[in-house]
């Protein structure tokens, strides 16, 4: 099985389970508006940092 396959196959098994997908999007949500508060408290850009954070909620699952 090539690499693609690999990961298309663990995506297709961790998300056909709706309480991993539930724990993706609260962790986005979550993970994103903790990165708005910081930004805001900084004075950083905002759209980066909630970006940031629910990239860091997908590479987390």
């Amino acid at each position: 099985m090539s690499a693609v396959g690999q990961d298309a196959y663990i995506a297709e098994l961790v998300l056909s389970r709706p309480e991993a997908v539930t724990a993706l999007f609260a962790g986005s949500v979550l993970l994103g508006a903790v990165g708005f508060a910081v930004a805001r408290w900084r004075g950083w850009a905002v759209v980066p940092a909630v970006l940031a954070g629910c990239g860091l909620a997908w590479r987390w699952r």
